[in-house]
């Protein structure tokens, strides 16, 4: 694998930008993908309707600093305010309890306090009907496993990100919610989802 600092950069990259993804890439290697992804999704336009994306709140649930502020940067590209951060699913009980009800939840399925599958239990209990999506760096088959498990609790499960992922695949999850579809489950007791 080459390293970044010999690759070819523009010009109007800073060299304080360029020593810190020069710095990330040698103690994170998968990390400096998501710095590239980021820095080409920040200089073109997204082509989404943001004010669709801007008009709901989001929760970021992960112990993980970095991807916390990766998420934020990508949602506040899109015009979005209302972003409310939890270092794990404890935190992020806490939160809801307090009366901030997010309209989609970004959630990690590995951290140290309760573990993103016990989270979509407590959603699923409290009858959650907004947008969930899940991101995680292990297997894929874990992920898909959590994923049929929201959508068995009849959760909204607009999809699962694999780290590291784009600013686009995020996205493109986002842009699969709808609130005005969430008025009711779209399972229902005994039927198979269409979806």
């Amino acid at each position: 694998m080459q390293a970044y600092a010999a690759m070819p950069r523009e010009d109007s990259v800073s060299e304080k930008h360029f020593f810190l993804q020069t710095y990330f890439f040698l103690i994170f290697p998968e990390r400096i993908l998501l710095l590239r992804w980021l820095d080409e999704y920040n200089a073109g336009d997204s082509g989404m309707n943001e004010t669709t994306l801007a008009d709901y709140s989001y929760l970021i649930i992960d112990d993980d600093q970095f991807i916390c502020d990766l998420i934020t940067n990508v949602l506040r590209k899109q015009g979005i305010s209302r972003i409310a951060v939890a270092e794990g699913g404890q935190s992020a009980i806490t939160h809801i309890k307090t009366g901030n009800l997010p309209d989609v939840i970004i959630c990690d399925l590995n951290m140290p306090e309760g573990d993103g599958v016990e989270f979509l239990h407590y959603l699923a209990g409290e009858s959650f009907n907004g947008g969930v999506i899940l991101v995680s760096g292990t297997n894929r088959a874990i992920m898909n496993a959590a994923l049929r498990l929201g959508d068995a609790r009849a959760l909204d499960m607009l999809g699962m990100l694999p780290k590291p992922f784009t600013p686009d695949d995020l996205i493109q999850a986002l842009s699969r919610y709808n609130k005005e579809s969430r008025i009711s489950f779209k399972h229902s007791v005994g039927m198979e989802s269409s979806v």
